[in-house]
């Protein structure tokens, strides 16, 4: 089957610098964060007729995502962070079975701005673990502007009953400039 589908993805994310947060009196966030996505806008279903055997059925999916970063000190941060996922019309195998809504909550750990380590728990019955650490830092466009450039690892378990899904590992590299 040779065949194009068009499909888009539509977000917005947010950052504010230096956020208090209202609910907790003298929590101050060095960054707040949330954002909202939408990475398959169209939905659509194939098959192939002459033998059945192959069918795919694109579904919208919807994240919300939020987050902040405390200065816990000089050099230290912490970064907890919600992941939700909603997908109408599907399940996850999560603490609530054949739900459409799944979420992730982690919390990393990171020190003098070069090594980080976290660690995660999701509904999907998932522990997540990461760990990295910046390889670079430097300046650009006449030293106006940075960039980091990072390497992370990263290893999910599964956890519970009747978990279906085994283990994974992700390595990964990130370039970042403002």
């Amino acid at each position: 089957m040779n065949q194009s589908y068009a499909d888009m993805g539509l977000g917005c994310f947010y950052r504010w610098k230096t956020y208090s947060s209202a609910f907790f009196s003298g929590l101050v966030f060095r960054e707040f964060y949330a954002g909202l996505s939408v990475p398959q806008a169209f939905t659509m279903d194939l098959s192939t007729p002459q033998d059945g055997e192959f069918t795919l059925e694109r579904i919208r999916h919807y994240y919300l995502i939020t987050g902040g970063i405390l200065q816990v000190s000089n050099k230290v941060l912490l970064e907890p962070s919600l992941w939700v996922r909603h997908v109408p019309n599907a399940s996850f195998q999560a603490l609530f079975n054949n739900a459409p809504l799944s979420g992730d909550f982690n919390c990393r750990l990171e020190y003098d701005y070069r090594f980080w380590a976290g660690v995660g728990a999701s509904t999907n019955r998932l522990l997540h673990f990461e760990a990295g650490f910046n390889i670079g830092r430097g300046q650009y466009y006449n030293d106006t502007k940075s960039y980091i450039i990072t390497l992370a690892l990263t290893y999910d378990a599964p956890v519970g009953w009747n978990s279906w899904l085994g283990p994974s590992a992700e390595i990964s590299v990130g370039i970042g400039w403002d």
